[in-house]
């Protein structure tokens, strides 16, 4: 019995070393199977310039689809392959593609710029695709400074932007001027026709786009940033008032003010007290203002008026006989 144990336990452990050898072997086969379908993945390398100067697209976001393709209840959806991955120093981005799907890169400059879709067709199991882009250079990012017409900084000015030419077009918050009397702006401020500052206190300003390209200067930082001053004079006043001719003035009245800024037309509105008169703060100094005066039960206008202001000015007015604000 001592004799058929050994040799039973003899050819276990014979069994089971060709069982180790066998593992060894099939583990060997798949290795060398994932070495041979890794050699099948394919590779897709963009280098990316801008258009404007040829120079590296450093930053741009690139993406690696699949298109859609197909009929009816075989068509397959566009769909994102991996994540975007952001072009290094010299532009380039990197991918690993898929084979014998439809494929395209979707890229768009850092910033702002439209997006730039390129398709790259069918790729061959193994096959490396090398591919050059032309991508817009986004506009360079603004920085504004505002200060009092004393020089001093002005913090807590809110900045506008305003792409519609419309008169009273309020336009679209961007930003408040920090601490220093500085807002920092990305280059989609470049779209808007005009920037619009306003400051408690003061006169608005507004800058139109040919304004600024022409007087904006580079602040010298690696992402092309430019600047530029805004200063803003001591806000001037309306006081008005009316006392027409055989009666009574309205109990309520509206006074509204329409002016110019750089192209940019703007206006305020004040209403009057139960003692009959209006002020009108906030208006820009060393601009023409056009006056109305608006009857509130009515809704017609009973004056009118032009008038130039200095910095910091308070004109009081009051209607003559002829309907006009003297």
């Amino acid at each position: 019995m001592a004799l058929g144990a050994l040799l039973i336990a003899l050819g276990l452990r014979l069994d089971g070393e060709a069982g180790a050898e066998e593992r060894v072997g099939v583990a060997r086969r798949d290795a060398a199977t994932k070495v041979e379908r890794s050699s099948d993945a394919t590779t897709v390398v963009v280098r990316l310039a801008h258009r404007s100067d040829g120079t590296p697209a450093a930053g741009a976001q690139v993406g690696l689809w699949r298109r859609a393709y197909g009929e009816g209840v075989a068509r397959r959806r566009a769909r994102r392959i991996g994540e975007d991955v952001v072009a290094d120093e010299n532009g380039i981005a990197r991918f690993l593609g898929r084979a014998n799907e439809p494929l395209e890169v979707v890229a768009r400059a850092r910033g702002r710029g439209p997006v730039l879709r390129e398709p790259l067709g069918l790729l061959q199991p193994g096959e490396h695709r090398e591919l050059d882009l032309v991508v817009e250079r986004p506009p360079a990012p603004l920085r504004i400074v505002v200060r009092s017409a004393a020089g001093e900084v002005v913090s807590g000015a809110s900045i506008r932007g305003v792409a519609d030419p419309r008169p009273g077009e309020a336009g679209e918050p961007l930003r408040r001027t920090n601490g220093q009397g500085r807002a920092d702006l990305d280059g989609t401020v470049r779209a808007y026709r005009w920037i619009v500052v306003e400051a408690a206190g003061h006169g608005p300003a507004a800058l139109s786009a040919g304004e600024i390209a022409r007087r904006a200067r580079p602040v010298g930082t690696e992402d092309r940033m430019e600047w530029i001053t805004v200063s803003l004079d001591p806000e001037a006043t309306v006081v008005a008032r009316l006392a027409p001719d055989g009666g009574q003035p309205p109990s309520r009245f509206t006074l509204e003010g329409r002016f110019t800024l750089d192209g940019y037309s703007a206006g305020a509105v004040a209403r009057s007290t139960y003692r009959g008169v209006a002020t009108l703060s906030g208006l820009p100094a060393n601009a023409v203002v056009e006056l109305t005066v608006v009857d509130d039960r009515s809704g017609e206008p009973v004056a009118r008026g032009v008038v130039e202001l200095e910095p910091g000015e308070q004109l009081e007015c009051v209607a003559d006989s002829d309907g006009w604000l003297r």
